[in-house]
């Protein structure tokens, strides 16, 4: 799929990369999302820079295997990937039924008796979600990979093609959902509204 010729390409130092992402129901269907890449220039040098891409803007349920997959494709040039770092601007708490509880009223509150009392919500997804807009640290093997796949990044939005982010139709990826959507249930020892 081609690229629109009225968005910039850069912004700044980074380079903007087109992924068309797959809706999981309908494979045909495709949504485009940007990723924004450069080289990883951190204010403290390390010796994993050389050989590392600075990615923000990566969609919510990425996962290793998804970089993996995406940087092993031929547009990138088949750069292996050692491991990704992801990062958010903000810590993600997880959710409990105390803070449920705590919105309402205050006397709500006071049920609370102890911490035993305090149950964590079930898990909806399988797998971690990183809030929008965060970013990434993809270390790839060695340099000579990194500059391949920087050359490959380059060159698809010097041909105006947008690069296809992995899922799992044939590629091996998890696709994201609940496996556990219809069996959710609020912990036994928490009721709601006095039951």
């Amino acid at each position: 799929m081609t690229i629109s010729p009225t968005l910039p390409s850069q912004v700044f130092d980074y380079i903007a990369i087109p992924l068309d992402i797959a809706n999981t129901n309908t494979p045909a269907s495709k949504s485009r999302h940007y990723i924004y890449a450069r080289p990883h220039d951190p204010k403290e040098f390390d010796s994993d820079s050389p050989r590392s891409l600075f990615v923000v803007n990566a969609p919510i349920d990425s996962t290793e295997l998804h970089f993996r997959s995406l940087f092993s494709s031929q547009e990138l040039g088949g750069a292996r990937v050692e491991r990704v770092t992801f990062g958010s601007s903000r810590p993600v708490r997880k959710p409990t039924t105390a803070g449920i509880a705590g919105r309402n009223k205050k006397r709500k509150r006071q049920n609370l008796k102890n911490e035993a009392d305090i149950a964590e919500l079930p898990q909806i997804w399988d797998r971690p979600i990183h809030r929008s807009g965060s970013s990434a640290v993809i270390v790839l093997v060695d340099r000579p990979s990194r500059e391949t796949a920087w050359k490959g990044i380059r060159k698809c939005i010097k041909d105006g093609v947008a690069l296809l982010w992995p899922y799992d139709e044939g590629m091996k990826i998890p696709s994201l959902g609940s496996k556990r959507v219809f069996h959710l249930r609020f912990p036994q020892r928490y009721t709601f509204l006095g039951n």
